[in-house]
């Protein structure tokens, strides 16, 4: 299965946080097959905050869905990631964008992702990707 994640950082040594989050998928997800460039961005819903650097993968996977998920919420939590408020600066985000042609709609997971057509940065990044028809 080919999954599509984004990665955000805006606390710390942002740079590392996105490559300690590829090395982590890398070893508990799957083989990473593309990365898009890095792109700083302002930050969504609370601006006053610092820029992010965001970036997307493609991730060849066997974890389904859920279990991806509760995946991606522990690498999180071991690269720093706190609970904190809605919006707010975090060492790492990591959100799924596509699963394959997979829909998911349940009150903890969507997939695709509810804000892929909402937010500019993220159809930026995807037109890097070697894999624009998502955007069709």
């Amino acid at each position: 299965m080919k999954v599509f994640l984004l990665l955000g950082s805006n606390k710390g040594n942002r740079q590392e946080f996105l490559d300690k989050a590829i090395h982590s998928i890398e070893n508990n997800i799957g083989n990473i097959n593309h990365k898009t460039k890095v792109l700083e961005t302002k930050p969504c819903g609370i601006e006053e905050q610092p820029n992010f650097l965001n970036q997307i993968i493609i991730v060849a996977t066997n974890i389904f869905p859920t279990e991806l998920l509760k995946e991606i919420k522990k690498i999180e939590k071991e690269l720093g990631r706190k609970d904190s408020y809605r919006w707010g600066p975090r060492e790492i985000d990591i959100d799924i964008l596509f699963y394959d042609d997979i829909r998911v709609e349940t009150s903890y997971l969507k997939i695709p992702h509810n804000q892929v057509e909402s937010r500019d940065f993220v159809r930026r990044l995807l037109k890097d990707c070697p894999c624009s028809q998502v955007l069709s």
